[in-house]
């Protein structure tokens, strides 16, 4: 079985993680060839515009991607898988910093699966979690994830097979404070072909304020331990 592997990673240049001091390397490779993708920094993250890699052996990969320090990574795949199935890795990764707060986690795939010859198409999740996006902060134990396996056909050549949507959440996250990556991996077998997997996915983790009466309550306790102390 045919492996690619997608490697999109944001490369501090500094010590910490300050978005401003980061330089963005991208590579795709499968086979032992290697090829650069073009990634464009901005302002907190980075994006990739659309691109089109095709391998010796065939098989294309067309895809695009942002992340911010939002924190948010989204992205857009296609591959095309000719002759034996193969395995597609896709990681995103950027660094971030949360605040001491809760959190809030969500996470979504849709897509289409695209039969070439009739005889059936097939998408194998391969991440630990058995489903195609996991979602992670490196170091915290706590994944949240989208995405199962399906197939559809035989039928008609070239039918186009709807994939999702599949959705997780907005659901309670690890709470902060928190420095260091926060991670998306796709990872999915194919079943080869010149079946076509074309996904749209998206995570997010994002800091929840407290309510107000909770901080009404805790500089009311602080007051109070103030005044407690100019009494000593």
């Amino acid at each position: 079985m045919k492996r690619v592997y997608i490697v999109l990673m944001a490369l501090l240049m500094a010590m910490g993680l300050s978005t401003s001091a980061m330089a963005f390397g991208v590579s795709l490779s499968s086979g032992g060839e290697v090829f650069d993708l073009t990634c464009t920094s901005c302002e907190g993250g980075f994006t990739i515009p659309e691109q089109t890699v095709t391998f010796s052996g065939g098989d294309k990969v067309t895809i695009s991607a942002m992340a911010n320090a939002d924190p948010t990574i989204s992205y857009g795949i296609a591959v095309t898988d000719l002759g034996a199935p193969s395995i597609f890795g896709f990681v995103f990764a950027i660094p971030v910093v949360l605040p001491a707060l809760p959190t809030a986690v969500s996470a979504s795939i849709v897509g289409g699966l695209t039969d070439f010859t009739g005889d059936g198409v097939a998408i194998t999740a391969l991440n630990t979690s058995g489903l195609v996006q996991d979602n992670n902060l490196a170091g915290v134990a706590f994944i949240w994830s989208v995405g199962p396996s399906a197939a559809s056909g035989p039928g008609p050549a070239g039918s186009l097979y709807t994939y999702g949507s599949y959705t997780f959440g907005p659901a309670a996250g690890p709470a902060g404070p928190y420095a260091g990556t926060f991670t998306t991996t796709v990872s999915f077998g194919l079943s080869g072909g010149g079946d076509i997997a074309a996904l749209t996915g998206s995570c997010s983790i994002d800091p929840v304020p407290l309510p107000p009466a909770l901080l009404l309550l805790g500089s009311g306790l602080l007051g109070l331990a103030g005044f407690r102390r100019s009494k000593l």
